[in-house]
């Protein structure tokens, strides 16, 4: 997360954020696993029907996001036809997601992530549906319910709404989920949980009553968790520094000179969050936090102040705490956890780059909309994948750019500067379209100032719609 919320806003849409927003969901094959991400809607019911052959043996979950009630049975009945198994690997929530699935003959949770950033929500009762439920129309909740009691061992008691809304709308001005971690997850009190309500934070967990969770109400069938083929799919954070005495965890006002005002209300609710979690400023004054439900919350919240920092809104970034410490030194002083965080950059080059172009980027870092074709109204996500060997290796510190040609003129740059962990490690770019203008565009990736590859895209003038039209002389 970061500074001030609406600069957190800004940092995700201007820079490297992914949009959950798609025409349909999107699908990677390769030695019998098939991984799910992006939004569904009613084309899915085809593709994947296309995408399930005989092959798959295991569908991974990317955090799938939209659809209605209907269509999430669809989808999760022919997962449940191939006799595949289902994996999770981040977030589970809706409707799409859980059905899929709880659909699976094995289930199971990702080794990809911490055990923490990887749940699965039940919806029980909530209030957040689309304004046109479509097919859903009037049907009862219970529909819901039953379909989460038939794929599991959970109780009727423990699936019923204390409220019973259609699906066409909610009468309650709440939510109530289930929501389930891997067994092995841990809040900071140290006990395995389970999480209900609204805000579904880590940190509103209980402990589980009787000793129930995710395996012994069925909602996963095994305690094993999935480890990749490719171990560069495995999620790793960066090193902090050593705890200082700069303050007291829980001191406020923050005593650091030129802090933006807004940081210090920032902090207050990063000391809501449950652990791992981290708090960074900058030189500039801004503030950065990431919380245990993101998969590399150091790396994270570090990342988040850089391209603030490349901005020219930074200039040098630190972390202020990690977990329940306090490790931030002065500015005027030399950085401890600079040798830490801050590996030399590895040499990339043509062969080291994969760059892609679409419409959307979603929360997983995968493209969606596959495109070279844009109009003035359009968004460009660009994505750089790295890879290089060996793969253990960490990447280092890598400032990468983005210059965007028109002609022989550049008219835009790009600029991000992260701490390259192990491969693949990938770097997003959302420009403002305007800032580019309209024609054949050219955009040359560098590397530390080493080029890595090129792409080409068109971008096309604003087509007037016909009522405009009409009313020109």
């Amino acid at each position: 997360m970061s500074c001030t919320r609406m600069m957190a806003r800004l940092a995700l849409a201007a820079l490297v954020c992914g949009s959950s927003a798609a025409d349909a969901m999107n699908y990677y094959k390769q030695d019998g696993v098939l991984k799910i991400s992006g939004t569904a809607d009613n084309s899915d019911r085809e593709k994947l029907k296309a995408q399930l052959t005989s092959g798959v043996q295991t569908v991974i979950l990317l955090s799938p996001t939209g659809g209605h009630w209907q269509l999430a049975v669809d989808l999760a009945t022919q997962i449940e036809s191939a006799k595949v198994s289902t994996v999770i690997q981040g977030p589970c929530e809706g409707f799409v997601c859980p059905a899929i699935f709880l659909a699976g003959k094995e289930r199971m949770f990702s080794a990809a992530m911490r055990p923490e950033a990887s749940f699965v929500s039940l919806g029980i009762s909530t209030n957040y549906f689309p304004k046109e439920a479509g097919e859903d129309s009037a049907r009862p909740w219970s529909d819901v319910t039953d379909f989460w009691r038939a794929h599991t061992k959970l109780r009727r008691t423990e699936v019923w709404p204390r409220h019973a809304p259609t699906l066409r709308n909610a009468i309650i001005h709440r939510a109530e989920h289930l929501m389930f971690f891997h067994p092995s997850a841990r809040t900071s009190r140290g006990s395995g949980a389970e999480c209900f309500g609204e805000d579904q934070s880590f940190l509103k967990c209980v402990p589980m009553s009787g000793g129930a969770d995710a395996l012994s109400t069925g909602v996963i069938t095994t305690l094993d968790r999935y480890t990749p083929a490719d171990s560069n799919d495995i999620y790793r954070d960066i090193p902090v520094p050593a705890p200082t005495k700069f303050a007291e965890l829980t001191e406020l006002p923050l005593k650091v000179a030129k802090l933006n005002e807004g940081c210090n209300g920032v902090y207050e609710t990063f000391l809501t969050y449950d652990l791992p979690r981290a708090f960074v400023i900058s030189s500039g004054g801004g503030c950065y936090y990431s919380k245990q439900l993101d998969p590399t919350p150091y790396k994270t919240a570090m990342d988040n102040c850089r391209k603030w920092a490349d901005l020219g809104r930074g200039r040098g970034c630190r972390f202020y705490a990690a977990d329940d410490k306090i490790v931030f030194t002065e500015f005027s002083s030399a950085d401890p956890g600079a040798a830490a965080s801050t590996r030399p950059g590895l040499l990339l080059g043509p062969a080291n780059a994969s760059i892609e172009l679409g419409r959307k980027l979603d929360a997983n870092r995968v493209i969606q909309d596959v495109t070279d074709k844009f109009d003035a109204d359009s968004t460009i996500a660009l994505l750089t994948t790295f890879r290089w060997e060996p793969a253990s290796q960490a990447g280092g510190r890598q400032v990468v750019e983005a210059r965007w040609f028109i002609g022989e003129a550049q008219v835009h740059r790009s600029r991000a500067t992260n701490e390259f962990g192990p491969p693949p490690y990938k770097v997003w770019f959302r420009p403002n379209i305007a800032e580019i203008g309209t024609g054949p565009v050219r955009i040359d990736i560098y590397a530390n100032d080493n080029f890595v590859g090129s792409k080409t895209l068109t971008i096309a003038e604003k087509q007037a719609s016909d009522k405009v039209r009409a009313a020109i002389p």
